[in-house]
Parts: C-alpha cells; sequence; structure tokens
C-alpha cells in the first residue's frame, strides 16, 4: 500500500509563482564565463587536433 503524503500533492505558492530573479537574465548568464570560453577553446582544439589526425 502507497501512502500519498497529502502536502506533496499541492503545489506551494513558491513554485506556482515566478520569482523575479528567475523572470530575468542575471547579467553574468548572459556574459560568458572565463570557463566557458575557455571550454570553447578546448572544444576547438579537439576539432582542430581531429582533423589534423584524420587528413594524416
Amino acid at each position: 500500500m502507497i501512502i500519498v503524503d497529502p502536502d506533496s500533492r499541492l503545489p506551494t505558492p513558491d513554485s506556482r509563482l515566478p520569482t523575479p530573479d528567475s523572470r530575468l537574465p542575471t547579467p553574468d548568464s548572459r556574459l560568458p564565463t572565463p570557463d566557458s570560453r575557455l571550454t570553447l577553446l578546448y572544444n576547438n582544439q579537439l576539432d582542430l587536433m581531429r582533423t589534423l589526425l584524420n587528413s594524416s
């Protein structure tokens, strides 16, 4: 027998209403972080290495 918690069926007011933070993008999310630029650079290097390996 499965017992359902009565509270778990009702959404909390927090989950139904979007918070102001979730509607507006933060400045950080619009600008690439140093980490994401490094990841992009790393991926580009991997692609270049693959191309060089495949062409030989």
